[in-house]
């Protein structure tokens, strides 16, 4: 199959959008399919374009402005390069991109299938912040855009139900989660330390989405009510977008050593990392997936996670993680109830990993997504004829 990926891409940060579009990208391309990612808004740099070349991934770039323009398609570039190219299905990741407006236009113009993935950006939490604009721009364009959809992507069924809140209806979609690409050679290191647990996390510093203030005042109750010496261990960077917050909550939390590491981009050096933490936290206010929640799953690493993680819902089932409250008083009496049991710890750990290899592997995610755009495809050729 030949699919085309229009997205914002960057190889080598903390994105977890990004790190989601490469994962899929590359198992999709080891299935036998021919993927092209044009990176939206920007021309690639010559390192992504090589590392895209070596998994048999062609990386090309789309430079435009955010907004001025939006609605047209200058010099016919999208337009002919859609022609040229003759996608069997465009895959758009959503993240809010106005020239999706014309984007999607074309592509309707032009009777090729494309269907989006939200990727979290139409939660409700998320929702609120900036909500008018948000809102808005969901009435005058990009409610426009979804309606010219083949499909809709959800990595969880809590996606699809938010999404459903809003409009209502849907033609076809279908719910897959991300792809985790196993490091088999990687596992955690299978021992807590119950006086001095550290805690990990990784990803952007944007301390209200994902919740580092509240896993602060966590580990504030843990150390001053049970005298738990714990400590939080970052990976990752502000991106320079919130270091204001970011530097706020170091002054508050002064009491709590938080020990910052900086951005890793190795990806199996950062998994060697990860296994020698305690615990992997991610105490998101909302969050549909989370990379990281994932790549501690598979090294068989214990994930403590906030009850407004979609995650949080499938892996308590299968008893594969430890789901807080968003209370951290209530969250910290839920931590120390397994601080001390290293059976429950290493059963949940491995029921975690188990769960990840059998919903998350490559194979199994680009053989469900492939099922997925052979649907849409046919959704257009019946609306064709």
């Amino acid at each position: 199959m030949n699919i085309l990926f229009v997205s914002p891409f960057k190889l080598g940060t903390q994105h977890g959008l990004y790190n989601a579009v490469w994962n899929l990208a590359v198992a999709l391309s080891e299935n036998g399919n021919n993927v092209t990612i044009l990176r939206a808004g920007k021309i690639p740099s010559e390192h992504d374009i090589e590392k895209c070349r070596e998994k048999g991934i062609t990386l090309l770039g789309y430079k435009f402005h955010r907004w001025y323009g939006f609605w047209r398609d200058e010099k016919k570039f999208f337009t002919n390069f859609v022609r040229s190219l003759k996608p069997d299905i465009v895959h758009i990741h959503y993240v809010r991109v106005p020239k999706y407006f014309i984007i999607s236009k074309i592509l309707n113009n032009e009777n090729i299938p494309f269907v989006i993935s939200l990727h979290g950006g139409m939660n409700p939490i998320e929702m609120k912040r900036r909500y008018f604009r948000k809102k808005m721009y969901w009435m005058f364009i990009e409610q426009k855009i979804h309606e010219k959809a083949s499909g809709i992507h959800f990595i969880s069924e809590h996606e699809k139900k938010n999404y459903l809140d809003l409009v209502k209806s849907l033609k076809t979609y279908s719910i897959i989660p991300n792809v985790v690409i196993p490091r088999t050679d990687v596992n955690w290191r299978g021992k807590i330390s119950f006086s001095n647990p550290k805690f990990l996390f990784l990803g952007r510093y944007d301390v209200w989405h994902k919740g580092i203030d509240l896993t602060l005042e966590l580990l504030r109750i843990m150390r001053k009510k049970y005298g738990i010496l714990a400590e939080l261990h970052l990976y990752g960077s502000t991106g320079g977008r919130f270091d204001k917050e970011y530097q706020q909550l170091v002054y508050k939390y002064s009491d709590i050593p938080i020990i910052d590491h900086g951005l890793i981009s190795d990806e199996r050096k950062k998994l060697k990392i990860m296994a020698e933490y305690d615990f992997y936290i991610q105490y998101s206010r909302f969050e549909v997936f989370g990379m990281s929640i994932g790549e501690a799953l598979s090294i068989g690493m214990p994930v403590i996670i906030s009850e407004n993680c979609d995650l949080s819902v499938e892996l308590s089932k299968k008893n594969a993680c430890i789901k807080i409250s968003m209370d951290p008083e209530k969250a910290a009496q839920q931590v120390i109830e397994f601080l001390g049991n290293d059976s429950a710890i290493l059963s949940m750990a491995e029921n975690g990993r188990k769960w990840i290899s059998e919903n998350c592997s490559p194979e199994i995610v680009s053989k469900r997504m492939v099922d997925f755009y052979k649907k849409a495809i046919s959704l257009m050729e019946d609306t064709r004829t």
